[in-house]
């Protein structure tokens, strides 16, 4: 099936979801927290990837993103901004583009890295609106 990007959007988005309600199902299910934590990217700029990302507790407090490689110099955490309800379909599709996607029970949420701007213009979008 081939889709404009208009197309894509309007027939694979549902709906926005609030950021609080996220939040609220992290806290109170750990089977959402995994899913949801395993599913983050992180990306090193610096040597583009080649070095193993890994957290580093500072002094007891939230830890940072470093790389065994440059230190942690370049590391990029692609956390989403927004939250959407989509189909199960657009759901692979953008998972395999590299989107963060993770379930909520039966339900297939996509965390958008981008934020004020449509959806239509976004690049991975773009991507699977063209098969790939």
């Amino acid at each position: 099936m081939t889709y404009t990007v208009q197309k894509l959007v309007s027939n694979e988005i549902f709906t926005l979801i609030s950021f609080d309600i996220i939040c609220t199902l992290l806290e109170n299910d750990s089977v959402i927290y995994n899913d949801y934590y395993e599913n983050l990217n992180y990306d090193c700029d610096v040597c583009e990837g080649t070095g193993e990302i890994w957290e580093v507790d500072i002094d007891g407090e939230e830890g940072e993103m470093c790389c065994d490689e440059c230190d942690g110099e370049g590391v990029i955490n692609h956390e989403p901004l927004e939250f959407w309800l989509v189909t199960p379909w657009l759901g692979r599709r953008l998972k395999s583009n590299g989107g963060f996607v993770f379930k909520l029970s039966n339900l297939t949420i996509w965390g958008r890295e981008a934020s004020g701007q449509a959806i239509k213009l976004d690049y991975i979008m773009e991507q699977i609106a063209k098969g790939n």
